[in-house]
């Protein structure tokens, strides 16, 4: 996990290997502080504590939709 004056990339998907993939994409590309998370009821918890500069989400997941989710991560 990145420290929390880093800017980071989320990403937010409740599939497991979905999220490998995604990961090496990105740190193959230079990109080194990535964080991911299988469970949307984890995102706004987090977002208040680290710097999050990108947040790529799935949109159909369980508890949260990706929608609500924005919706959430937007209002707040």
């Amino acid at each position: 996990m990145s420290n929390s004056t880093t800017p980071a990339i989320l990403l937010i998907d409740d599939e497991k290997h979905i999220l490998f993939s995604y990961n090496l994409i990105l740190k193959s590309a230079g990109m080194e502080h990535v964080m991911t998370l299988k469970d949307s009821r984890q995102v706004m918890p987090l977002l208040a504590k680290k710097n999050i500069a990108v947040v790529v989400l799935d949109l159909v997941m369980p508890y949260l939709s990706g929608i609500e989710l924005l919706n959430k991560i937007t209002i707040e």
